[in-house]
């Protein structure tokens, strides 16, 4: 069995730009998603530029927030429910950044 954590990254008003999933820890996530948006900002051509481009018009200062903690032996449980908080998220009229619905290790 494996722990995951699905989790939003919420921007300086409190919007939720991206909603990811990871089995390591959340501080790590957070620098993984503000290093990328750093190479952006240097020309580095990354993965998700909308994310990295709201990353950056915050002045990176964004939060990371657990929204749920899931044990589970099949990491594609966890892709459904990070869908369906996207999706929920969404709903809410949040301006969701994520380009594909995977979660990350």
């Amino acid at each position: 069995m494996r722990a995951y954590s699905i989790y939003t990254i919420t921007d300086d008003s409190g919007l939720v730009i991206y909603v990811g999933c990871t089995s390591g820890s959340l501080k790590e996530r957070l620098w993984a998603h503000k290093n990328e948006a750093k190479k952006f900002a240097l020309g580095i051509k990354v993965y998700n530029k909308e994310k990295a481009m709201s990353i950056i018009e915050n002045d990176f200062n964004v939060v990371i927030n657990p929204v749920e903690s899931i044990l589970v032996y099949d990491w594609k449980y966890v892709q459904r429910r990070e869908e369906w908080w996207i999706r929920y998220f969404e709903s809410q009229g949040m301006p969701i950044k994520n380009k594909l619905r995977i979660c990350e290790y």
